[in-house]
């Protein structure tokens, strides 16, 4: 990306495209991430074929609880399973049999560290690469060659045998089983519980099962307080739920804290700590629903109910050191968590995908397709009237642009670790992170570094397809990128409107600074509007490169800077290194009576013009392009 910028446009724009052929299936969005963690593409890995039906499904069930070290009578367990559907033996074999094969590559993929205590700690020190915690045992120590080393391969995450649980658990036939009433198990095994429950409504609570190998649930409108479909601790490698109708209601036991605040989630009892003067952040240890620590974890909510998911940290389609996600299949559905959730990674995979109808997500920041070091995730949303709030207030993450809002870091974004300021001086480029919006009129709202970002060498997208769309953020918004990194916002067509109730800060709308690239690409005919600030449609700072383009229609431009639409700026023209490295901005509009609203004195732009623009005459490298073409060829 950096050697080439127009590559960099197209891979974006084809992003999109490649990841609806993929990612209809949460091992497909898997598959597709662990490829581009791999090499950029979204087709070089590929899920295993999944666990065949069993000849004799009662015999292959029952060695599968056997292999768990669960103690079992199989003559009993016989006769009580006797009574259930033959589909559900079949089914409870494949999934237990297909975890059983994950569990194993976890266990492999360990064995730099095979201590108990070894195990605890990368446990531990996973989501606190990014999230706040108060313990000093829970964070990592990039001055010791273990944690540096879990980094740098160590830790071998099992992706294939992860991608094959996947793919079981989507070749069965869930259909006749949705409803049933009768059946029933609860096993308790070294992996944690192995549960099957009917299809009436059920309560599922952290005390009952606090640590779950594989849940079957038939149906009805259940409760889960609990973690199943999340590694509750390191030797609990494994944990899948499957849900297979209701309107269910996924959420946490609350512990009431004294630095809760009406307008913030409830505690659970760990509380939250004081960062700064006001900042109160969760410090929740426990991760839920789709979140993958060390292990594989999944969640499957199939029969298209209507279904809440609240959760504080890690979860939702989570992932470190391991493989997560969260697939619901339909339904008007409302995500909400604080932080490091709804597709969210670090050293990992992570998914969050969301089949059809209009959702709500709100976060708090590190959410909504988001990568730290070594991470790799995405949220996918495939239709509908979706709504991504990303809170600017109450302030819990503290931006340091702006100490009045939270430093978002959502709806598409990758963040690495700046190690300049920090005793081991240890830099880390970040990850990728990638919220994909197939279709609809949609919303986003974040704070600063939101909605197609990236920082400190990693790379964040926003890829959001047709539909009549709403942009509104402050700061390092909208392909708005910092410190080596990529970011884009790329929107396949309608009528969009862009920062008409933010707060205009900064750095938006296609805008790259010191040595990073941000694009924005409107695609189609709409007619859009962009309110923008300082640095934004196509502006480079500091040897960055920012890039806008749109494609067509009647689009109204509200730029009250000399640093937008196509123009670049050095900070200082006393580095001879800065100096000799371009700082480039390039505006393109075609086709359309467009309208330009730029308080500066002899702004060159206008319908059907070219023009060139620099903020110091006396700095060549500087290079800011524009240029309005009605009946230009599309294209870069």
């Amino acid at each position: 990306m950096h050697r080439d910028w127009l590559y960099g446009a197209r891979w974006a724009r084809d992003m999109g495209p490649s990841l609806d052929t993929a990612a209809t299936t949460l091992s497909g969005a898997l598959a597709a991430m662990a490829s581009l963690r791999a090499d950029g593409s979204t087709t070089r890995i590929t899920a295993p074929a999944p666990v065949a039906a069993p000849a004799d499904a009662m015999t292959a069930l029952l060695d599968a609880l056997t292999a768990t070290g669960a103690t079992v009578d199989r003559t009993r367990a016989a006769q009580a399973m006797a009574t259930w559907p033959p589909a559900l033996v079949s089914a409870l074999a494949r999934v237990l049999s297909a975890a059983l094969d994950a569990a194993q590559a976890r266990d492999r993929g360990l064995a730099f560290a095979a201590s108990p205590d070894e195990r605890a700690r990368l446990f531990a020190i996973g989501p606190h690469m990014f999230l706040p915690t108060t313990r000093p045992d829970e964070r990592p120590d990039f001055a010791q060659a273990f944690d540096v080393g879990s980094l740098l391969g160590d830790v071998v995450i099992p992706v294939p045998e992860a991608l094959r649980l996947a793919r079981t658990i989507e070749a069965i036939d869930w259909a006749p089983l949705r409803g049933v009433v009768g059946p029933a198990l609860q096993l308790d095994s070294p992996m944690g519980w192995i549960v099957v429950r009917d299809g009436r409504d059920q309560t599922h609570t952290a005390t009952e099962f606090a640590r779950t190998l594989v849940t079957i649930d038939l149906g009805g409108d259940d409760t889960y307080e609990n973690s199943a479909g999340a590694n509750a601790d390191p030797a609990n490698p494994v944990s899948v739920l499957v849900d297979l109708a209701g309107a269910d209601t996924y959420t946490y036991p609350e512990v009431p804290s004294s630095l809760d605040r009406p307008d913030t989630l409830p505690s659970d009892r760990d509380g939250r700590a004081r960062a700064g003067a006001t900042a109160t952040p969760s410090v929740s240890r426990t991760g839920r629903q789709g979140s993958a620590r060390l292990g594989v974890a999944m969640l499957y909510d199939l029969g298209a109910g209507n279904d809440r998911y609240r959760s504080l940290t890690m979860s939702q389609g989570f992932a470190s050191y391991g493989v997560g996600g969260l697939f619901d299949d339909g339904g008007d559905d409302a995500y909400a968590v604080e932080a490091g959730s709804q597709g969210a990674a670090v050293a990992g995979v992570a998914a969050l995908v969301a089949a059809r109808v209009d959702d709500r997500y709100s976060a708090w920041a590190f959410a909504e397709g988001f990568a730290y070091v070594q991470g790799a995730a995405v949220l996918y949303d495939r239709d509908g009237r979706d709504v991504y709030d990303s809170k600017r207030t109450p302030v819990l993450y503290v931006s340091a642009q702006d100490a009045t809002v939270n430093s978002s870091f959502t709806q598409g974004a990758g963040f690495g670790r700046r190690g300049d300021a920090t005793p081991d001086r240890t830099n880390m480029s970040g990850g990728l992170g990638v919220l994909r919006d197939r279709a609809g009129d949609d919303r986003y709202a974040s704070a600063i570094f939101g909605t197609g970002t990236g920082y400190w060498g990693a790379m964040g997208l926003l890829l959001d397809g047709a539909g009549d769309d709403r942009y509104d953020g402050r700061w390092y918004s909208q392909g708005g990128a910092a410190h080596f990194a990529y970011a884009a916002l790329v929107d396949g067509g309608g009528a969009d409107v862009h920062n008409m109730e933010a707060t205009r800060q900064n750095m938006t709308a296609g805008a790259g600074h010191d040595f990073s690239l941000g694009i924005l690409l409107a695609l189609g005919a709409g007619g859009d509007t962009y309110g923008v600030p300082n640095l934004a449609l196509g502006a480079g700072n500091a040897n960055g490169a920012g890039l806008f383009v749109d494609e067509g229609g009647a689009d109204t431009y509200e730029a009250p800077s000399a640093l937008t639409l196509g123009n670049a700026a050095l900070e200082t023209l006393t580095d001879p290194g800065r100096l000799m490295r371009p700082t480039v901005g390039i505006f393109l509009d075609a086709d359309g009576a467009d309208t330009y609203r730029r308080t500066v004195m002899g702004a060159p732009e206008g319908n059907d013009r070219t023009w060139s623009q620099r903020i110091h005459p006396e700095a060549p490298s500087e290079r800011g392009f524009g240029a309005d073409a009605t009946g230009a060829r599309t294209g870069l």
